[in-house]
């Protein structure tokens, strides 16, 4: 019974300490993404105020 008590805190700590992982990990990055996340939201503005047209050149 000691046994599945140690095996179950020791699930629960590696649990945790992956979940913490991912929150650092996706902390770090926010910058990165809100940046993004506005650079995609002004093309699309700059689309519809051109009217749907595209500046890329055609080959």
């Amino acid at each position: 019974m000691e046994h599945v008590a140690i095996s179950g805190a020791l699930a629960v700590f590696g649990f945790l300490g992956l979940l913490i992982t991912l929150m650092a990990a996706l902390l770090r990055q926010l910058p990165e993404l809100f940046s993004a996340w506005r650079a995609a939201l002004g093309a699309l503005r700059n689309i519809q105020r051109d009217g749907g047209t595209d500046d890329r050149q055609s080959s």
